[in-house]
């Protein structure tokens, strides 16, 4: 696997390679090997792309969103993104496939969504910030309800390990809750 790590407020680096300039805002979430990184410029409501192999910024992949937050791939490399919708508490996920057309993959059950993460079999799990809860959805977007709510405060960050473990950061509390 390779991780994007932020390593000052100027810098980031890629596999290695390091993104220079005005990255301040860019938070660099998930690696797409044919397509290259993704990451989510907060404050211009956008996604970027970066060049794996070279650390160069490829452009705006997507835009007209609201706030995004967490990002996620699935296996057929479409992207997912958390999008709050500004400071109204309620939000979306969105759905990009490879060529950029979108469309609105969740829009029930995501109470505040901050990150992304799916599982083995293709299921999307979507931290709710404001609901404190993690919510499932299968991969067509059919939402399978409230997966976690016991122990989640605040989610910010979802990740699965190998084992089909859940991992949430809570930033109310400051803890790291596993789900089994």
């Amino acid at each position: 696997d390779t991780e994007g790590t932020i390593v000052s407020a100027n810098d980031v680096v890629i596999d290695g390679f390091t993104i220079e300039g005005n990255v301040s805002s860019v938070f660099v979430y998930g690696v797409d090997m044919a397509q290259g990184t993704t990451g989510t410029q907060l404050y211009n409501n956008n996604i970027q792309r970066f060049d794996l192999a070279t650390g160069a910024n490829l452009g705006v992949f997507a835009t007209g969103l609201s706030d995004p937050q967490g990002i996620a791939l699935d296996s057929s490399g479409n992207l997912y993104v958390a999008n709050l919708e500004g400071n109204s508490g309620i939000g979306s996920v969105q759905k990009f496939a490879l060529d950029g057309s979108s469309s609105t993959f969740a829009n029930t059950g995501v109470d505040g969504p901050c990150a992304l993460a799916f599982d083995g079999s293709g299921n999307l799990y979507v931290a709710t910030f404001t609901g404190n809860t993690i919510e499932k959805f299968s991969s067509s977007g059919v939402d399978l309800g409230v997966f976690a709510s016991a122990g989640v405060n605040g989610p910010m960050g979802l990740a699965f390990d190998h084992s089909g473990n859940l991992f949430v950061a809570n930033a109310n509390n400051n803890t790291i809750l596993r789900i089994t």
